[in-house]
């Protein structure tokens, strides 16, 4: 069977709740923990029937004290908030109002504050009246042990001598415990005297001081207008902001002076009570004549105050004007100065944007410049070399000619000495081979001195590819000394094109074959450039190569290319081919236009007429001469 628990009826007659049953109906929440501490006081085992009471004392005045400061908390609480609440109201007389009231209760609350730290104080002392207490607790626990034990026995024994025994031990106890209990009986009449007169000060100071703050806030609240306002008009404008800062100043001044009363707290009792409403009165009327004094003695003060205000005001007013004159003046001197200096700033500011817009067009154009040289030079070093290469390629083109001629001449030599004891037919040839190698001594030494030009050049030209690379690198040095680079360069350049202008050729003569003959028929494959039969025969004027050199943009002539310089290939007589069975001589030259030369006196050197003797060849080159080239001496004093 499970338990339900009875409602009883209440004393009103109602049905009662489950909480009428367990006692809960009274329970405050906001007390809870007093309860508990007071509850848990009374239960506990560790304390003795002598204690308890005292620590029953000690925590309700802990409960009293912990109220205290809530309190003390909550009033500052409130202060705020009704500070803040009042300054929301649009009205001037409430937020002005609401904000003193504000400040009186934050005094309160520290008049409170003061009354929890004394009441503490109190809790202290009577803490060690407990300990005082405590001091005894051994010789009474023994005493009533002895007690005991001489009741056991004289109930159960009468006659046991143990009796006399524990009465003896008895008066022994109460003998020692004696001065003991003197000693403590003093010690806590001192200390609950000391207790209470600390507790009923400090609540009486706190009366006192709530008397004086709720005094002077009621005396704010007079500045309230309850006057009600019709639809339509307007309220009395506020104007009560300094009486109602006064009645505050003058409430701290009260709260400053308060002392605690030297005599005997008994004289104050009558006017405290409401048995002498006539002794309340004369104190009401002498602390009205009081007031009446102190007003009239602030208002005298106060006129004397807004005498001096005044005249400090007329001081600190002929000083503003003395000082706003000077302020103007120094106004005006630092205008005139700060336009001159604005002036001056605004000349040196266009002169220095006017130097800068200059510099920057200069530094344009010479970046520009630069760029385009940098470009230029550029593009002449690749075709330089890629001339150089060219010349490179010619060179060697030029070389294994030379080789293949030479090799040619020895197979020719040797073929001529065999073809001289053979025919005496080629004896009539001996002017045209005398002819012939001259023209290819001249043609050597032309391509000798080319290849000497071509060097000369070629180090002419790696100098001004130096120079060059030395004008892009020196970027930073200045434009005079750039112009005399690029006017020493176009001088170079110059002499350059006017040697490569001076270059001449002059090429050999045709050379007449008969087509068919035995020399004659395979010249064209020895010679590798040899004309056709068909082509007709070549001028031996000279050619200028500056005139079939073409002209660049950027006033560089190109070099010559290998074909203006060479001219037309060697002359010469085709190789002998014995003739075969059925040969028929033919007369003159077949399959050209030129007759034979006729034969010419001379000796016979290496298959060759000669009609003067054998030119020395000239040397192979080999490199620049060691003293330099003509030009460099001018050069490199000009750089």
């Amino acid at each position: 069977m499970s338990y339900r628990p009875t409602l009883s009826a209440t004393n009103d007659g109602r049905q009662g709740t489950i909480l009428d049953t367990l006692g809960l109906n009274k329970l405050n929440f906001d007390t809870l923990h007093h309860d508990v501490r007071r509850n848990l006081t009374k239960v506990d085992p560790r304390l003795t029937e002598d204690l308890k009471n005292i620590t029953l004392l000690l925590k309700e005045e802990k409960n009293i004290l912990s109220s205290l400061q809530n309190v003390a908390h909550e009033r500052r609480e409130v202060s705020k908030h009704i500070f803040v609440w009042g300054k929301e109201d649009n009205s001037e007389d409430i937020a002005d109002i609401t904000e003193k009231l504000a400040n009186l209760l934050e005094k309160i609350a520290d008049a409170e504050t003061v009354l929890c730290e004394k009441y503490d104080h109190y809790r202290n002392l009577l803490k060690e009246i407990r300990e005082a207490d405590q001091r005894l607790h051994t010789p009474k626990e023994r005493r009533r042990k002895v007690n005991e034990e001489i009741s056991r026995l004289m109930k159960s024994h009468p006659g046991s001598p143990r009796i006399q025994e524990l009465q003896n031990d008895l008066q022994r106890i109460n003998t020692v415990s004696t001065v003991d209990e003197l000693e403590v009986g003093n010690i806590k009449r001192q200390k609950l005297k000391e207790a209470l007169m600390i507790q009923m000060n400090a609540i009486f100071e706190t009366a006192e001081k709530i008397a004086i703050i709720t005094g002077f806030g009621l005396y704010l609240l007079e500045y309230i207008n309850t006057t009600p306002a019709k639809v339509g008009e307007p309220r009395p404008k506020y104007d009560s902001f300094n009486a109602t800062q006064e009645v505050v100043k003058e409430c701290q001044i009260a709260l400053h002076r308060w002392q605690s009363p030297s005599t005997d707290i008994k004289e104050l009792l009558p006017a405290l009570t409401n048995t002498a409403p006539a002794q309340l009165a004369a104190q009401k009327q002498e602390y009205e004549e009081k007031i009446a004094q102190i007003q009239s003695t602030m208002t005298s003060q106060r006129q004397a105050s807004d005498d001096q205000i005044a005249e400090l005001l007329k001081k600190l007013a002929d000083q503003k004007k003395t000082f706003e004159d000077q302020i103007v003046e120094l106004t005006t001197t630092f205008a005139t100065q700060k336009e001159a200096y604005e002036s001056q700033i605004n000349d040196l500011s266009d002169s220095v944007s006017t130097q800068k817009h200059f510099y920057e067009v200069q530094l344009n154009d010479l970046g520009s410049a630069l760029a385009a040289q940098r470009e230029e030079s550029g593009t002449k070093i690749s075709e330089l070399e890629s001339k150089n290469q060219q010349f490179q390629m010619q060179i060697q083109q030029f070389e294994a000619k030379i080789s293949e001629l030479t090799a040619a001449l020895n197979s020719e030599k040797e073929k001529n000495e065999t073809q001289l004891k053979e025919h005496n037919v080629i004896l009539s040839q001996k002017q045209e081979y005398e002819i012939q190698i001259r023209e290819k001594d001249a043609l050597i030494t032309k391509l000798q001195n080319e290849m000497n030009s071509v060097a000369t050049e070629k180090g002419k030209l790696s100098q001004l590819v130096k120079d060059l690379e030395e004008t892009l690198k020196s970027k930073t040095s200045t434009l005079d000394q750039k112009e005399e680079k690029i006017g020493r360069l176009e001088d170079d350049i110059s002499s350059i094109k006017s040697q490569l202008a001076g270059l001449k050729l002059t090429p050999s003569p045709p050379i007449p074959s008969n087509e068919g003959a035995g020399p004659s028929s395979n010249r064209s494959a020895v010679s590798g450039a040899g004309p056709t039969a068909a082509s007709p025969p070549r001028s031996s004027a000279s050619v200028d190569v500056a005139a079939v050199s073409t002209e660049q943009q950027d006033g560089l002539s190109r070099a010559p290319s290998v074909a203006q310089h060479m001219g037309p290939p060697f002359q010469q007589q085709p190789l002998y081919v014995a003739p075969g069975p059925g040969y028929q001589p033919q007369g003159g030259y077949v399959g050209q236009n030129v007759s034979p030369l006729p034969n010419q006196a001379g000796g016979f050197v290496g298959g060759f007429f000669l009609n003067e003797q054998i030119d020395e060849a000239p040397p192979a080159y080999d490199g620049p001469p060691k003293d330099g080239f003509p030009g460099d001496e001018k050069r490199n004093e000009k750089s």
